[in-house]
């Protein structure tokens, strides 16, 4: 037993319409004569393989737009009468069939080819793929012409409304490439959609902070493979069944975006109601997609549900708070909604991502500018704890100042850093220049002492170490610099340390 599901035929007049403008706009004026919507006759088969003679019981006039060949098998008849040109200029011709289902054509009562087998029961019938071209021999075409095609489609489980998406008779052709006029774009497109994945990705990874990367991560992988989705229709020839995968997947890709959506706006809220509000959404958009018809249609409204539920609570937010940001962010998805309710019926493939990658570009880059705000605020308030912390090892070494042990002719002295001004290396030994002039030797590497000195010292040069209370100016010399200290003495900085001692002394006495 297959689930049955009814769709709206949309896709089967945009796929029409997007071949008759290729028809009119590609290269050397390809022809084309489109037959979807032309008189026609179609008779449900009885039984074997013959062609019908169109006059039987089961018989009615139609055209192939309204024929539904699924669980049962069809023939249509049709007539066709093509320009003087056609037949002066001979050019090889095809019939294209783009339809879920097996089919078997017949020009002016002459077998032409099979797409699959159709046949009258499923276990008789091998299906096809979904677009087919029919080359058809220059001596059987004519002015008038009958086209008799056999569909059957007994392998899919969804029951679309418009099974027959186009069948036109034109200039031969590879299938695809009268399928899609903007293939190459979407692949640029999409090689830019998985490059903003992959940026998110490392984004995600390499960040200790919360933030909505992750998010963005997952936006990108259900507009990437829907993408992917879209494009392979012109790039592969699958069979017939795959078709019904394939349109469950884009819209459950569309509904995972547009729930993405939903839990980043809710994520920013940071409402206490947050919960119920995604779970009134999810169950809503999974009622109106089952019952929306055409997956077109379906593909639009399962990011228009959750961006209306976000616009109602950014909007009720805006109004409750009056923050610019909510009332900004209100405005945009307002502004996102309209696009989408004035482009229904044309929201699907290109529409649908170029919307998309413009509401994404805006999310991030808002998202940027929020950390970016945020990052500045943490680090003035990094910088405020590192001057108050500066400060009270200041006043610490003021009150109880920590000693140096320095062996000195059989003498061990206990120096006490706070009246060390700097320390200079002097070969095995170093040099510690005191408050009062005079001068003792250390012994041992500045390596040992820097890490015995409390945090009011700071390493300038590879052979200085300065006590931050006696520095009075810093002065820049091409890339590198000068300490005054408050005896006069003048203190080299080197070029690799110059950035650090001059953030340090932000923070300094100085």
């Amino acid at each position: 037993m297959y689930w049955r599901l009814p769709i709206k035929k949309l896709s089967a007049s945009g796929i029409g319409l997007l071949i008759c403008l290729i028809g009119f706009t590609a290269g050397a004026q390809p022809r084309l004569v489109p037959l979807s919507e032309r008189d026609a006759i179609s008779c449900l088969a009885i039984g074997g393989q013959s062609i019908p003679d169109f006059s039987g019981p089961t018989c009615r006039a139609a055209n192939l737009y309204e024929v539904d060949p699924q669980n049962q098998s069809i023939w249509v008849q049709t007539q066709v009468e093509i320009p003087e040109t056609w037949l002066t200029v001979k050019r090889p011709l095809a019939l294209f069939i783009y339809a879920k289902s097996s089919s078997a054509v017949y020009v002016n009562g002459e077998f032409i080819g099979r797409n699959g087998i159709p046949a009258l029961l499923a276990e008789e019938e091998l299906a096809g793929v979904i677009d087919k071209a029919f080359y058809i021999p220059a001596s059987l075409i004519k002015k008038d012409n009958e086209i008799v095609i056999h569909f059957s489609s007994h392998h899919g489980f969804l029951d679309l409304v418009g099974p027959i998406h186009f069948v036109g008779l034109g200039d031969y052709a590879a299938p695809e490439s009268l399928l899609d006029r903007y293939t190459g774009f979407s692949m640029m497109l999409l090689g830019g959609l998985i490059l903003a994945t992959l940026y998110f990705l490392v984004l995600n990874y390499r960040s200790n902070e919360k933030n909505d990367y992750g998010l963005f991560v997952v936006m990108g992988v259900f507009a990437s493979v829907q993408l992917s989705l879209e494009i392979v229709r012109g790039l592969y020839a699958y069979t017939y069944p795959l078709h019904d995968l394939r349109l469950i997947l884009i819209a459950l890709c569309a509904a995972g975006f547009g729930f993405c959506l939903l839990i980043f706006v809710a994520r920013k809220l940071e409402h206490q109601h947050n919960i119920r509000w995604l779970g009134i959404a999810a169950l809503t958009i999974g009622v109106v997609i089952w019952w929306t018809p055409g997956f077109d249609i379906k593909t639009a409204i399962a990011v228009l549900v959750p961006a209306i539920f976000a616009t109602v609570m950014l909007g009720i937010q805006a109004y409750r708070t009056k923050a610019q940001e909510m009332i900004r962010y209100t405005a945009t998805f307002i502004v996102f909604d309209i696009i989408i309710m004035i482009t229904l019926t044309t929201f699907h493939h290109i529409n649908y991502y170029l919307i998309i990658a413009a509401m994404t570009a805006y999310l991030f880059v808002d998202q940027a500018r929020t950390f970016e705000q945020r990052r500045k605020q943490l680090l003035a308030e990094r910088a405020e704890v590192e001057k108050l912390s500066f400060r009270l090892e200041q006043l610490q070494q003021q009150q109880a100042p920590a000693s140096i042990v320095i062996n000195s002719a059989g003498e061990v002295h206990h120096v006490p850093t706070n009246e060390v001004r700097l320390c200079k290396a002097f070969g095995d030994y170093v040099e510690l220049h005191l408050s009062n002039g005079r001068m003792q030797l250390y012994s041992g590497t500045m390596k040992d002492l820097a890490e015995r000195l409390p945090s009011t010292f700071i390493r300038v040069h590879r052979s200085y170490v300065v006590n931050l209370d006696y520095v009075t100016t810093l002065k820049s010399t091409a890339g590198s610099g000068v300490l005054i200290l408050s005896e006069g003495e003048q203190v080299p900085v080197s070029r690799r340390l110059m950035p650090t001692v001059r953030d340090t002394l932000k923070t300094g006495p100085v």
